[in-house]
C-alpha cells in the first residue's frame, strides 16, 4: 500500500454556530417577570442643524440593559428623519440608568426597544 492509496480521514466537522449571546457572558432575555424601569434619564442634546431647521423626530433604539441597570448596547432600528438624531439618541441613552429587569427575583440582562423623541419647545404665537 502506498501513501497515495491510504485512506485519508475526513476533516473535522465545523464548529457549531453560536446562536445566543451566552458566548459573551450572561444570556440576554427578551421576556421577564419584572420589567426594567428608568431611574436616571439623560436628555439628548438637540442637534444644532435640526434646531435651525425646526426639525422634530423620533429614534427607536434596541438597547441591552445589564444586571446592574446599565445600558451596555444601543443601536438604531428606525429614525424619522433618518440620520439626524441617531448620534444624540445613542449618546444619551448609553448614560441612562435602569432598575434592572428581574426573573424569579434575580436581576437579568434584557434586550428591549426604546423610543427617544426629539420635540422643539412650543413656539410663541
Amino acid at each position: 500500500l502506498t501513501v497515495l492509496e491510504a485512506e485519508i480521514p475526513p476533516p473535522p466537522p465545523p464548529p457549531e454556530p453560536v446562536t445566543s449571546d451566552e458566548s459573551i457572558g450572561s444570556p440576554i432575555f427578551l421576556a421577564w417577570e419584572e420589567p426594567p424601569e428608568v431611574v436616571t434619564m439623560v436628555a439628548p442634546p438637540y442637534p444644532k442643524a435640526a434646531m435651525e431647521d425646526s426639525l422634530e423626530g423620533k429614534v427607536i433604539l434596541v438597547i441591552v440593559v445589564d444586571e446592574e441597570g446599565n445600558v451596555i448596547e444601543a443601536r438604531v432600528v428606525t429614525a424619522i428623519p433618518p440620520d439626524i438624531f441617531n448620534e444624540a439618541a445613542i449618546g444619551a441613552i448609553l448614560q441612562w440608568k435602569f432598575r434592572p429587569a428581574k426573573q424569579r427575583g434575580i436581576p437579568i440582562k434584557v434586550r428591549l426597544a426604546y423610543p427617544v423623541q426629539f420635540t422643539l419647545a412650543e413656539k410663541k404665537q
